[in-house]
């Protein structure tokens, strides 16, 4: 791999890094919201 690949390479893993952690902490967000006592769907809180 030459230089110019593994600059690509790194760039596109730290995009993939932030992509990742910005996605789970929507869904931690998003699971709270559903589930959470004052916002949550009584459906899913009942069970």
């Amino acid at each position: 791999m030459g230089t110019a690949d593994s600059t690509v390479s790194a760039e596109v893993t730290k995009s993939a890094d932030e992509a990742r952690s910005l996605l789970d902490e929507h869904t931690r967000k998003t699971v709270h919201w559903h589930f959470s006592d004052e916002t949550g769907s009584p459906f899913w809180l009942e069970k």
